[in-house]
């Protein structure tokens, strides 16, 4: 007599079809409120003024058009000409972006518009991982990770336009297209703010896969426009008020004695734990447990970002 076959395991429920859309509305307004908060950055001010100062008089604000004190003569530290030329001018398009805002909406439109560029840049995160993964919730927890390091800069500056062009940056370089609009983000990214930079990094990290990937006989198939279309976007960033000014510039930050006096210029404590020291070492430990699926570009894009934000509080 034959044994009797066992019984298949019944399938698991399937999860029914509303409640994937339902859980990324949620995450989406999740993220909305946690940057909603009230405009009060100390810096606001000056950022709405020289905007209306720019659209009203058509001219950047060098000299300093607020300050009977600006101080125009010999430096008073190393660099110190090159660090207050670059504040006058590396952001300017922001700054008249920010204004035009307040202008048409006031405080609750510049409430959504920092709401906004934040989650989208949350919600590219939560992408790349779907991309990745195929996994919905996977997905969602990574942008909602993203929401709480990014709520500690929910202010009303103008690096809230680098995080949108950042973040619009990955999607065309990990869709690998449409790359020949890169020069054109990067031209209107230069003049809008000094991070644009940190783009230069990003592409790197792709231009270092595609390299990787040749050494092994297998070049990808988009490699020359990627390469022409990121040495085209370093040098279209040059069409700015302050040329390629933004990375002396840096560096004279770092010997700037006002800057050298701001808590936001040291290192980050990673003790006690925080969400970033946690996400910082949580990703390390996930590039090394996974490290046969990792690709070459996340491991040079986690080692930059990593040392930068290393550097500094702010970064």
């Amino acid at each position: 007599m034959a044994a009797p076959v066992p019984a298949a395991p019944p399938a698991p429920a399937a999860s029914p079809g509303w409640l994937r859309p339902v859980v990324l509305v949620l995450a989406a307004l999740a993220l909305l409120s946690m940057f909603s908060s009230a405009v009060g950055d100390a810096d606001t001010w000056f950022h709405l003024r020289t905007g209306a100062y720019i659209v009203q008089n058509h001219r950047l604000p060098a000299p300093d058009p607020f300050s009977w004190t600006t101080y125009l003569g010999q430096p008073a530290y190393a660099g110190e000409e090159a660090t207050r030329e670059l504040n006058l001018k590396h952001e300017w398009g922001a700054q008249v972006i920010l204004y035009l805002v307040y202008a048409a909406a006031g405080f609750p439109g510049m409430v959504l518009f920092k709401a906004a560029c934040l989650g989208f840049f949350s919600g590219m995160v939560g992408w790349v991982v779907w991309q990745r993964t195929g996994r919905f919730y996977l997905a969602v927890a990574a942008a909602m990770a993203a929401g709480m390091i990014a709520r500690m800069s929910a202010a009303d500056r103008p690096y809230l336009v680098t995080y949108v062009l950042l973040a619009l940056t990955l999607w065309i370089l990990e869709r690998g297209r449409p790359l020949w609009l890169l020069p054109i983000l990067f031209v209107f990214w230069a003049n809008a703010h000094g991070g644009y930079f940190m783009g230069w990094v990003l592409m790197g990290g792709y231009c270092g896969e595609a390299l990787f990937q040749r050494l092994r006989g297998r070049p990808p198939k988009n490699e020359k426009t990627l390469w022409g279309a990121s040495l085209l976007a370093i040098l279209a960033s040059g069409l700015n008020p302050t040329y390629f000014n933004v990375i002396p510039g840096m560096f004279a930050y770092q010997q700037s004695a006002l800057q050298l006096s701001l808590k936001e210029w040291h290192s980050p404590a990673l003790w006690p734990p925080s969400w970033y020291s946690g996400l910082l070492t949580g990703a390390a430990g996930v590039l090394l447990w996974a490290w046969r699926r990792v690709r070459p570009s996340d491991v040079l894009l986690f080692a930059v970002f990593a040392a930068i934000s290393l550097m500094a509080q702010r970064n």
